[in-house]
């Protein structure tokens, strides 16, 4: 996801990446001139409110949006979640 975004951003809108040429970060401008149709929106998620596994997060399960266990492998996900 993240080489993807960033080609586009450094490409300033030369690379057609399956129908986007350029990237829109919440709160920010697009990095080049586009059609709407062409622009990737996307938005950085909060790691306390969408945390990815990390220990201080298992003590406030009941506060968080989402939990992801992505550092774990197998059958070890079952065991984070």
């Amino acid at each position: 996801f993240w080489r993807v975004i960033n080609t586009l951003r450094a490409s300033n809108g030369s690379v057609d990446f399956y129908g986007f040429r350029c990237t829109l970060k919440c709160g920010e401008e697009t990095i080049c001139e586009s059609s709407r149709e062409d622009v990737l929106k996307y938005c950085n998620m909060n790691p306390f409110d969408h945390p990815t596994g990390w220990e201080i997060a298992a003590g406030r399960l009941d506060e968080v949006i989402s939990y992801h266990a992505t550092h774990a492998n197998s059958t070890g996900k079952i065991d984070k979640l």
